[in-house]
């Protein structure tokens, strides 16, 4: 059994895209005695960092993904409004609407139907 000193000692990603939000968990963990602290707003560093230290990914980032999954549909790759509007210059979308979102309250979803630019693909869901 890991006692608390070995669960202080884990490594720990926090990413999140506020300044305030990542300094009120680097405070938060460090005075709970969290010793290995790393800490990134820039969402293209977490896939390196995670795969260089193997670590759990937690956030609302996460928790976001986590619902644009099980909140979808089989076949269908859905997304965020905030997410369709950073990829809108390289994708085309198809607006869902507005879906109830547990811990989120109502959220403006949108399907990806393709790559802007290049023939488009239908993502309709398989049979």
């Amino acid at each position: 059994m890991l006692s608390t000193s070995d669960i202080r000692q884990g490594r720990i990603l926090i990413v999140d895209d506020k300044p305030a939000n990542v300094l009120l968990l680097q405070g938060m963990l460090h005075r709970a005695g969290y010793v290995s602290l790393t800490s990134t707003m820039d969402p293209h560093a977490v896939s390196e960092l995670h795969r260089n230290n193997r670590y759990d990914l937690w956030g609302d980032v996460v928790n976001t993904a986590s619902r644009m999954e099980s909140h979808g549909v089989a076949g269908r790759i859905q997304v965020t409004d905030a997410t369709r509007r950073r990829l809108s210059e390289r994708f085309l979308f198809e607006e869902r609407g507005k879906i109830a979102v547990k811990g989120k309250g109502e959220m403006r979803t949108w399907f990806v139907k393709g790559r802007n630019g290049s023939a488009e693909f239908d993502a309709a869901p398989l049979n």
